[in-house]
């Protein structure tokens, strides 16, 4: 009897242990949503929005964007010919990375002469990030002053509720290292974080010909970071080498391939929602050093006779590009309506400092190295009841080329309509806007290839919806879009020209998909 009783007491003992432990769980995970800061950020009239939380970062140990990339639906990842993230990348074809994105709060990380910064910072470690935005089918004007299809938004972490300091070091079985340090504290008025990432990033070689391909990466990453009540200054700088896997090399036979790259950012923001006054002022810079050697063709280059081309086995390249933003916008709010106005600004220099074909000196035009963007937005949301709204934004853009390249102006507007009640959320849009060709596109296509054709901006018409049901343990999701893009610009090998499509041809792009997300 003694016997028995014992058993009972300790089954009863491990049924408030079990029962307490699930307590914990659900005290933790509650308290862990309420301090999710995406719950704070996140801006549902702004576009088909997907977030990944701290929790989630965590969960599928994710340590850097190109891993992030790689977890968003309908997109695949992939890489260049150099080795560096290129989801849209197509052999010979030109650069369409601009359609895609990525911001560091409010910061667009972007290459001027390219038109996107995932080259530079797809595969960077993102320790210091809190969480993750992603914005689907040519979301708002607001998000930036380039439209784009699709905005990663990173949100750094919050200082104050780090109030911490860790150090940490990662290993594997490819002798990848990465040694990273976090430090954050709240200090009376002001709180601050400054974060440090070494990172050798080693990776399986691909053999070609009995060639091996290298796609090796080493960086030093630092971001630093002061917030005040309505003040948030940044600081970020980079140093990174890349092994050019196979770079430009026809025969995928190169020798010797490299890219060194260093980054230097600042930027102040202000932000008072009671006043309804957002602005910043922002300023980054890059130079690029890049070494090419293939043991047959590496590539051609332009000539001045005929045939107007030559081969090269070796590329020295070095150049510098700067850019800076300006932003200013105000927020009214009258009954059911709110409306933001604002007016951006964004410069763009780009310059080559020395370009060898062989050993053979080429100087490239330095006429065009500058493009100037004027920008001003209005969008409304109109509150219909707690359940139903409307969205209606209008966007204006004229940018401004140096050199023998011509102006582009643009106009863009965006009609939406959302549903949330109970478990149901529907979501649809409908979409107008023109997209300017990238600086690369204009460059190439007028001083290496020699045409003087204008390429003309393309035209993009778009309607899609969304229809999501809720429930505690899942998101299910069912998307839809159509999409047609007029004056598609694209390379014609046979003219070596970048080119429009011809009036009566259209690009159609349909989308179907099925999202399951799990809470």
């Amino acid at each position: 009897m003694d016997g028995i009783l014992r058993y009972l007491f300790i089954l009863h003992i491990l049924l408030l242990a079990l029962i307490a432990d699930e307590d914990l769980k659900t005290l933790l995970n509650k308290y862990a949503l309420e301090a999710d800061l995406s719950h704070q950020t996140k801006k549902e009239a702004e576009g088909y929005l997907l977030v990944f939380s701290r929790q989630d970062l965590d969960r599928m140990q994710i340590r850097s964007l190109n891993e992030l990339i790689e977890q968003i639906p309908m997109m695949r990842y992939n890489e260049s010919n150099n080795g560096l993230t290129s989801p849209l990348y197509r052999p010979y074809q030109p650069d369409e990375t601009a359609w895609i994105q990525v911001y560091i709060n409010d910061r667009a990380l972007i290459s001027p002469f390219t038109g996107s910064g995932l080259k530079l910072f797809g595969q960077m470690d993102i320790g210091y990030i809190d969480h993750a935005e992603v914005y689907f089918g040519i979301p708002s004007q607001t998000l930036g002053i380039e439209a784009s299809a699709l905005v990663i938004k990173l949100y750094t972490k919050d200082p104050a509720r780090e109030n911490t300091t860790l150090i940490g070091a990662l290993t594997d079985t490819l002798k990848t290292g990465e040694v990273f340090g976090l430090s954050a504290k709240k200090v009376e008025n002001f709180s601050y974080m400054a974060y440090l990432n070494f990172r050798n990033l080693k990776r399986s070689d691909v053999e070609y010909n009995n060639t091996p391909l290298s796609r090796d990466k080493r960086s030093v990453n630092f971001y630093g970071e002061i917030r005040t009540d309505h003040q948030r200054f940044e600081l970020h700088a980079l140093r990174a080498h890349f092994d050019n896997f196979m770079g430009q090399s026809i025969n995928l036979d190169p020798l010797s391939t490299y890219t060194d790259i260093d980054y230097i950012y600042a930027g102040w923001y202000y932000q008072d929602d009671t006043k309804g006054l957002k602005a910043y002022i922002n300023y980054a810079k890059d130079w690029t050093e890049r070494f090419e050697r293939s043991a047959t063709i590496a590539g051609i280059y332009p000539t001045s006779t005929f045939p107007y081309y030559g081969v090269y086995q070796q590329l020295y390249l070095k150049m510098h590009e700067s850019i800076s933003d300006l932003y200013l916008a105000k927020l009214l709010k009258w009954k059911n309506i709110t409306s933001r106005f604002g007016i951006q600004s964004r410069f763009k220099y780009f310059t080559f400092d020395r370009v060898l074909f062989d050993d053979l000196t080429i100087y490239f035009p330095n006429d065009y190295s500058r493009e100037t963007i004027l920008s001003i937005f209005n969008e409304n949301t109109i509150s219909i009841d707690p359940s139903r709204m409307l969205i209606a934004s209008l966007k204006a853009d004229r940018y401004i080329e140096n050199g023998m390249i011509q102006d582009y102006s643009l106009f863009s507007g965006r009609l939406g309509y959302i549903y949330n009640k109970d478990h149901w959320v529907s979501k649809s849009f409908l979409f107008y806007g023109d997209f300017v060709p990238s600086i690369y596109k204009l460059y190439v296509n007028r001083y290496l290839y020699n045409n003087t054709n204008t390429i003309q901006k393309e035209r993009v018409y778009s309607v899609s919806s969304k229809l999501t049901h809720r429930t505690t343990q899942a998101d299910y999701s069912l998307l839809a879009a159509y999409s047609v893009i007029r004056d598609a610009s694209y390379f014609d090998p046979q003219t070596t020209t970048i080119k429009n499509l011809e009036d009566d041809t259209i690009y159609e792009t349909r989308s179907f998909c099925i999202v399951l997300v799990l809470l």
